[in-house]
């Protein structure tokens, strides 16, 4: 596992000077911000409103929605992760932080964490962990340590605390059924990621999940995180062609869950 920076070395990375200093080195960070924030932007009207981030990585998304004045409570089991996230949001009190995992039940579970692609693989899936295992990258050859009793929380669990959020948004590597599974309450707006083909059945559960539980759900969905397949919400049907296509290694998908259909 790479060597663990300090708190304060991210600290002063996400400091005023820090960040001026980082844009300087990498330009491209300006247009990567812009891109998602003109995503993000279609579809969560920009104002107060609640957003929990599942999976929150080190905060880039958690940028994106305060950006468009929200709350965001943000849940990020790995460690080092973690620690950039209390360096970069710690005193703001739009954003709330939860060392935890999102899973289908409360309590504890081992965890595959990695370095790799800014730690975005760490994962409490097993069958994620195995798939990308050995894998060689641009940054060297994918490898997992195992780690246990990392603890894990339910979405119901966390409406509790702090109330019904507006959009969930949920990128956990290959735990998105779990972290569904323990929803029971309404939510307006949800979207989880799909890693195809390897979890292709479990994506078409959570779609089959999602009507049973909301009857009036219907859909859309992008394979680059830019632009929409489909300029309205659809029913789910027409999301399990998309699915049925095996043209896409990845792709985000989004439930309406209240069935209130507008334009993306």
């Amino acid at each position: 596992m790479a060597a663990s920076k300090s708190y304060w070395y991210y600290k002063l990375k996400f400091s005023i000077p820090g960040r001026i200093y980082t844009r300087l080195l990498h330009p491209g960070l300006a247009g990567d911000h812009k891109k998602a924030l003109s995503y993000y932007g279609r579809i969560l009207k920009a104002g107060r409103g609640l957003v929990f981030d599942i999976g929150g990585n080190v905060g880039i998304l958690t940028e994106v929605f305060l950006a468009l004045g929200k709350h965001v409570v943000v849940c990020e089991p790995d460690p080092e992760n973690f620690k950039v996230l209390s360096a970069r949001f710690s005193g703001d009190q739009r954003v709330s932080l939860v060392q935890s995992a999102v899973s289908d039940s409360p309590g504890y579970a081992s965890a595959w964490l990695s370095p790799a692609h800014g730690r975005c693989l760490s994962t409490l899936s097993r069958k994620r962990a195995d798939e990308m295992e050995g894998k060689l990258t641009n940054e060297g050859v994918i490898h997992f340590d195992q780690v246990d009793h990392i603890q894990t929380t339910t979405l119901d669990q966390l409406i509790a605390i702090y109330g019904v959020p507006d959009y969930i948004k949920i990128d956990v590597e290959g735990m998105e059924k779990e972290v569904l599974e323990g929803l029971t309450v309404s939510v307006q707006l949800i979207s989880f990621e799909a890693n195809l083909p390897a979890f292709f059945q479990e994506t078409k559960e959570i779609i089959n999940r999602l009507v049973n539980l909301y009857p009036c759900a219907l859909f859309n969905c992008s394979a680059n995180d830019e632009t929409f397949m489909f300029d309205n919400y659809v029913p789910a049907e027409m999301i399990g062609k998309v699915l049925d296509s095996q043209s896409f290694t990845y792709m985000e998908i989004f439930c309406m869950m209240q069935g209130k259909q507008g334009q993306i």
